[in-house]
Formats: structure tokens, C-alpha cells, sequence
């Protein structure tokens, strides 16, 4: 324990915290919340007068204790056997062979889900094939981790199988937090690109409800969506009752989020990029597949599975009877998802966005901030003019 004078905790700025929740889990005193900022991301604040100044927050935090990049062990080209499975992944489905693995060992799996009916994603455990249906599929916002972390440790210590998935910044957090590595323990993170505000998703939400006067029942993953692109679908119920699904892939909401509009200023300065969270295996979409492995592209999903541990790699191996599998590379990846090792620059009109935010309609703010300039109009239209004409 530090002195009683020390100033406490000493924890990263909003524009550094990942808000993955380690300091909140691991404070004996429960002087820590999350609690959301202006921008709508958790942020831990700190009870003063309930702080014992242990610094335990300080030496668990992941952006204040970062780890080492590393080189991958093994790179895979993979897609599941199980062509229904792959159309209800986000991508080659071995999210869902990893999970079931641990599953069949009557273990846990915590990942992140949509909770109704507000559609906030939060970070949930299940321990049946029946609940695994919520945690396939990209989410596109961050995810509250809550009581997870705890939950965890619990099932390790109970001798429980678990598999965490999670962004790099939340895998990162709970190996902080557990202290010890654990034989029991498989850790998958994604290729994170960013992770967009809980409050703009809300507000795209509601936008939409009142765009179409009805209430949405459900939210999709690239359901009837090209996986090849980052996009979401949601389902709709009108006053009758009946229920309609429309694409979103082209909406507002992913344009917002592919131009770093509203995504978590941190992001654009991550810390655990290169595979520094300590994953076990790092999953993602294997884009540009068709260049590489043509026969292996049906337009159905592809993962790309980065083994980074001796056993991440003897785990993925363990499903080769159910995924068509190649060898690959990092670069091969890489020339398509630059996210495994780059940040992205962050839009200078976002500050004016999150102006805006709380009190305009979200569907307007994007497309007048997101609208391009007359002058990138008549030279787009003199392009496209000269490329027919080549033709």
C-alpha cells in the first residue's frame, strides 16, 4: 500500500483510457464506476473518500502497463465445413468452432451481445450452444465488460473451461486482472478497427425507429449483408406486427464509423495493436482472400486466424476436421486489414459531431459533416466522364 499523501489513482487520461473495466473489476473497496463521459464511453471514476490507495487500479490498468509486441506463431486461411454456420458468422465461423470446442468440455464462453430491448452491447457469458448465437457477429460499438472479469475468474478457479473473446483492449484488461496465466483459459481478440461510442449507437437506433415509425426487434451482424464490408442489419416491427430486415450496410451509422467519426479517441492511438494483448488467437475477416486462395472464396466468410501461443495454435488445430484450412502470413493479411498494426487518422470534424450529438438527428449530422465538397463532386463526375469514355 502506498503512502496516505500519495496523490491517487494516477490513471490514464479519457483521451488514453480503453475503458476496459480492469481498475473497476479489481478495486477491493468498489471506488470505482464506469461511468459514461460527454461522448458516451466509460470512463472510471474514482470515490475519493472510499480510495484506500492501494494502487491496485494503477498496476492493473493495461494502457499503463503495456505489453510487448509479438510475432505470430502460425497464420491460417480458414473457413468452417458448415456452410449454414458461416452464413450466421460474421465471417469463416471459427468463432463458433473455438466456442463449441469449450462448450462440449462443459465449460464457458464470454463474448459480446446485443441486450433488449435497448440493443446496448454488453459482455455475457454463456454455457450452451443455444446462447451462442448472440455472441457471433461483429457488434461495431464497445461493450460493457461489467461484473465479466469476476465472472472469469470464478470459472478458472471452479477448474472450468473458458474461452474470453473480446476487443485487444478488453483481453488486455482481463490478463491484467487475473494476475497468473491459466491452463484452462483460451483468449481470442478480434482485428479491431475501432470501437464507436455506446452513445451514438443509441442515437442511430432511435433515429431509424422514427425513420420507419416502428420499433426495431432485432440487430444482425451482415445478415443479408456482403461480408467483405463492414456493415449491420436491423429488423424492424411495424404496428401490425409484422417484422421487415433492412441493410444497413451502406446507412449512416457505418459510414460514421469508417470515417472515424465517432469512434473512441483512443483508438487512434492504440496500445494493443501488434498483438500486444496477450491473445491466445487473433480472429478476422480474411479480406482480399479471393486473390490469394480464389477456390477458398464462395462469398460466404473467411477468417483470418492468427495464432500468436503454443496453444492458441494447438487449439485451432484440434478443429482442422471441420474448417478447409491454408497456410497464410501476416502480410497476407495484412494487405487488406492494416488494422492488425496501424491506427487510423482521426476525422477533424469528429469534435463537431459529438457536439451535435445529443440534441440533432443523427442521420443529418453524419451526411452534412460526411458530405464532400462541390469541388470533389465535378471532379468525381469528370472521372467517372473520362473512364467511360476509355471504355
Amino acid at each position: 500500500m502506498r503512502e496516505k499523501n500519495a496523490i491517487v489513482p494516477n490513471l490514464p487520461p479519457s483521451d488514453r483510457c480503453c475503458g476496459c473495466a480492469a481498475c473497476y473489476a479489481i478495486c477491493p473497496k468498489n471506488a470505482i464506476t464506469m461511468c459514461p463521459d460527454a461522448e458516451g464511453f466509460l470512463q472510471p471514476t474514482v470515490n475519493h473518500k472510499a480510495c484506500i490507495n492501494c494502487g491496485k487500479c494503477e498496476n492493473v490498468c493495461p494502457v499503463l502497463n503495456q505489453g510487448l509486441p509479438r510475432t505470430p506463431l502460425a497464420v491460417y486461411a480458414a473457413k468452417a465445413k458448415d456452410d449454414n454456420l458461416r452464413r450466421i458468422s460474421s465471417s469463416g465461423g471459427v468463432f463458433s468452432l473455438l466456442a463449441r470446442q469449450v462448450l462440449d468440455k462443459g465449460g464457458a464462453v464470454y463474448g459480446a451481445a446485443f441486450e433488449p430491448p435497448t440493443h446496448k452491447v454488453v459482455h455475457k457469458r454463456v454455457t450452451d450452444e443455444a446462447g451462442l448465437d448472440e455472441l457471433r457477429g461483429s457488434k461495431y460499438v464497445q461493450s460493457e465488460i461489467g461484473e465479466t472479469y469476476i465472472s472469469v475468474r470464478e470459472d478458472l478457479e471452479n477448474g472450468m473451461s473458458v474461452l474470453f473473446s473480446g476487443c485487444p483492449c478488453q483481453v488486455a484488461g482481463l490478463r491484467r486482472f487475473l494476475g497468473k496465466e491459466y491452463d484452462n483459459l483460451l483468449l481470442v481478440d478480434v482485428i479491431c478497427h475501432a470501437v464507436p461510442s455506446p452513445l451514438a449507437w443509441q442515437k442511430y437506433l432511435s433515429c431509424q425507429e422514427n425513420k420507419e415509425h416502428a420499433k426495431i426487434s432485432r440487430t444482425f451482424s451482415r445478415r443479408n449483408c456482403d461480408w467483405r464490408s463492414f456493415a449491420l442489419s436491423l429488423e424492424f416491427v411495424n404496428p401490425s406486427g409484422k417484422a421487415y430486415l433492412i441493410d444497413s450496410a451502406s446507412g449512416t451509422y457505418i459510414h460514421a464509423f469508417g470515417a472515424e467519426l465517432l469512434n473512441r479517441k483512443t483508438c487512434h492511438k492504440c496500445s494493443f495493436r501488434s498483438f500486444k494483448s496477450g491473445c491466445d488467437i487473433t480472429i478476422g475477416d480474411f479480406w482480399g482472400i479471393e486473390r490469394i486462395y480464389p477456390d477458398m472464396n464462395d462469398n460466404n466468410g473467411v477468417s483470418a486466424v492468427i495464432c500468436s501461443t503454443e496453444k492458441g495454435n494447438n487449439v485451432f488445430l484440434q478443429n482442422a476436421r471441420f474448417v478447409e484450412v491454408r497456410q497464410s502470413t501476416i502480410k497476407q493479411v495484412m494487405r487488406r486489414n492494416k488494422s492488425v498494426y496501424y491506427d487510423f487518422r482521426i476525422n477533424r470534424k469528429r469534435n463537431d459531431f459529438f457536439d451535435q450529438i445529443r440534441e440533432c438527428n443523427f442521420d443529418e449530422i453524419v451526411e452534412t459533416l460526411l458530405d464532400p465538397p462541390w469541388w470533389f463532386k465535378i471532379l468525381k463526375c469528370i472521372k467517372r466522364y473520362i473512364f467511360s469514355v476509355i471504355k
